[in-house]
């Protein structure tokens, strides 16, 4: 088995060493840097963390070939990732820990990881037993005709695909730094990511809107109603990511619960249509996430000292670079996740042998036996 095949606990801590005068100067560099980046983020995650590192600690290309005899600062960060490895398997850090740890540690870590896994659908679950005991959530009604349901469920599709990706990057990325507890790097990457989710999300509801009118498929108050839906689950997504990384799962159900809650207070007391009682809803779950998220992110950065104030971010192309694989695999994850149902729905005929007043057209027997599947 090789060094790169050997898979490292999350847990598993890249230690500093003495440094030791080395005969070959760029031996001797190379070996202070792997304790630099032990003493800046631990056990990197993978090369591209790595490169992003060296990157904010300043180092270019052409001190990577001058001062570490490298090509460039991506061959630089594949050697020291490599270092760090062995250094990190030496040390007993590998698969043969869990060994020596036997099975009682291996069953207490499963059961760990298992309920902290179960708090991830907690959010759906809130959301199922809600829409059941209240006739409606924060984003359905039991009382939706096909045609509603159609719409809703194309804003709610389109609102996972293009947020996706940002989602993923800011709980993957920004996991990264604040785990390594480099809170400006995670407050700075989660915001501008955000941001630039919100952006797309906005571009993307003109493009909607336009598309429509050039190629009418829904009514334009059915495409309104679906952009609205579209644009408000997006933003949702994007605050939720955030409370994500932080690992603020209560913060999700709490902020998800309230506003399904709200959707049927305000219908139940104050007689408001449906649409309008679920953008109320939405948005109130918007702040509480945006608000929760945001608080917590400014209070780590407030109280940063040393050292930490001087984290800079590494360039944008390289931040591209290495979040490229996380955005892609967001976008197709849930391009993936909902093309049965675009299939399923895009049938032009109902299975009574009527014609389907849209291109896609909600299925409710298809939708609840794929549910319960």
């Amino acid at each position: 088995m090789t060094i790169a095949s050997q898979t490292i606990p999350s847990g598993a801590a890249l230690e500093q060493r003495p440094f030791k005068e080395a005969t070959d100067p760029i031996e001797a560099a190379r070996a202070e840097l792997v304790d630099t980046i032990a003493a800046t983020v631990g056990m990197p995650m993978d090369v591209r963390a790595v490169a992003a590192t060296l990157e904010s600690a300043g180092l270019r290309d052409v001190d990577a070939q001058t001062d570490f005899g490298a090509e460039n600062l991506f061959d630089l960060a594949q050697d020291i990732y490599g270092r760090a490895r062995r250094r990190v398997i030496g040390a007993g850090g590998g698969p043969q820990e869990l060994e020596r740890r036997g099975l009682l540690h291996r069953v207490g870590r499963f059961i760990k990881f298992y309920l902290k896994g179960s708090l991830f659908a907690a959010p759906m679950t809130a959301q199922i037993i809600v829409l059941f005991a209240l006739s409606s959530s924060l984003w359905a009604w039991l009382f939706f005709s096909e045609r509603q349901a159609t719409v809703i469920a194309v804003g709610t599709i389109l609102s996972y695909i293009v947020t996706g990706g940002f989602s993923q990057i800011i709980s993957r990325r920004g996991m990264f730094y604040w785990q390594q507890e480099i809170y400006l790097l995670a407050k700075r990457i989660s915001l501008d990511f955000l941001q630039a989710g919100v952006v797309l999300t906005l571009v993307a509801a003109i493009l909607m809107y336009v598309v429509n009118l050039i190629l009418p498929i829904f009514e334009q108050d059915m495409i309104l109603i679906c952009i609205m839906y579209f644009v408000l689950l997006s933003l949702l997504w994007l605050n939720v990511s955030i409370l994500y990384m932080l690992e603020q799962h209560l913060a999700i159900l709490l902020s998800t619960v309230i506003g399904g809650v709200l959707v049927w207070v305000i219908m139940t007391y104050l007689g408001w249509s449906i649409y309008i009682s679920h953008a109320v809803g939405i948005i109130v779950s918007n702040l509480i996430a945006f608000v929760w998220g945001r608080q917590i992110l400014a209070r780590k950065a407030r109280d940063v000292v040393g050292v930490q104030k001087l984290a800079q971010m590494p360039r944008y192309s390289i931040i591209a670079w290495a979040t490229s694989p996380y955005f892609v695999y967001g976008v197709l994850y849930f391009g993936f996740l909902f093309l049965d149902r675009v299939v399923g729905w895009s049938a032009p005929y109902s299975p009574g042998g009527e014609p389907s007043p849209y291109i896609i057209w909600f299925r409710t027997a298809y939708e609840v036996g794929i549910d319960l599947a």
